[in-house]
Order: structure tokens, then sequence, then C-alpha cells
């Protein structure tokens, strides 16, 4: 029986950053797409992971001038700050059901500082935070789906986790929670029906409104 569910926040409960966005920050930090996309990637894990602070972590993704981190750092947080809000809205509904839920997320310390601020109701009706920062370690390391676990209080089998990486998802199989890959709204809509009959409320809504 589901007890608990946890979502991912980058990509799932937060909308993908528009191509406006992604070219701004581009723009601040004054390199081209492609060095940009294979620094941001190569770096991210250990910036996460709270190992990197921000100054260092955008110097090595190609900021030049440090005196542009702030606007730099207020950037990035507006380019997630559009919630994907049938999600968004389906976790007070969870919270309203019975359900324990959380917010499981490989997210820097400066960042989330930034972004949290524009999803405040979303965050009062999570019972667990679970951020990679906080904890020195993020997805897929299966020691981050551990800790969220036991601070839920709830079996790997009365979890389901949702998530846009295939790499987490199936790391939280292997764990044996019900892992549920998120592309969009209808076909998670659909899976969530066939695989547990009705008994999570259901999602509504356009992530574009």
């Amino acid at each position: 029986m589901l007890r608990a569910v946890i979502v991912d926040w980058a990509g799932v409960l937060a909308l993908e950053p528009t191509p406006e966005a992604r070219a701004r920050l581009r723009g601040l930090c004054a390199v081209d797409a492609d060095d940009f996309e294979s620094a941001w990637l190569r770096h991210r894990r250990p910036y996460d992971c709270g190992e990197l602070d921000a100054a260092d972590y955008w110097r090595l993704a190609g900021l030049r001038n440090e005196t542009l981190l702030d606007q730099v750092l207020a950037a990035e947080a507006e380019a997630w700050a559009r919630p994907n809000r049938p999600l968004a809205e389906w976790i007070p509904r969870l919270k309203a059901a019975g359900f324990r839920t959380a917010i499981l997320s490989n997210v820097p310390r400066e960042q989330w500082l930034h972004v949290a601020r524009f999803y405040q109701t979303l965050l009062e009706n999570c019972d667990e935070l679970a951020l990679s920062f906080e904890l020195g370690v993020a997805k897929p390391d299966e020691r981050i789906f551990r800790v969220c676990l036991a601070n839920l209080g709830v079996k790997p089998t009365e979890a389901l986790f949702l998530d846009d990486q295939p790499e987490n998802v199936n790391a939280a199989a292997a764990l044996g929670l019900h892992a549920v890959r998120y592309t969009n709204v209808e076909e998670l809509s659909v899976e969530l029906g066939v695989r547990f009959d009705g008994a999570l409320p259901g999602l509504v809504g356009d992530p574009a409104h």
C-alpha cells in the first residue's frame, strides 16, 4: 500500500527553462552554447553536493566577470521559476488525502535559496525536503533515497518516486520504490491510473498555463 509520494523538483515540479532563459545565462557568462552546456554538466554534481560554492562553480562554467555572479544566480532562479502546475497542485491534494510527501532533488545551495521563494505554497505541503546540498550526496546514489525514506518513515515499497532522469528512476526501482519516469502530465496520469487503480488523487490541468 502506498503511503508516500516523492517527487523530483527540476524538470518535474518545475518546468525546464525556456530557450530564452538559457540564452540569458549564456550571455551573462559570455560563452557560446556548446561550451556552456558542456561546462554546466561537467561541474554540476560537485556543486549540487555542496563541494563547490557558487563563485567556483560559475567560474568553471565560464563566467568571466565575477561581479555578475548575483545576476547569474537570479537569472538561474528565474529560469526555474515556472511551476509545472498539475504536479505542483497535486502535492497539496496528496497531502490532504493522507499521503506523506517529499521533494528529492539534486540542487545547489545558492540556487535553492534563490528559487524556493517561488514555491512557498508547494513547500508548505511537503513533509520532507531531501536536497543534495544539505546531504552531501546526489541521485542516483542510493544513500539520498534511503535518507528520504527514513525521514518519511516509510519502506521503499510504500513510496512512489517520480523523476525525469532514467538513471534516477532506475536507482529508485532497484531499491524497491514504485519508480516512474516523468515525461508529461498526460502520460503520467495514464500510468498512475494503470499502476494504482485510483488509489492516488488524479492529475488535472495544463502545465503550460
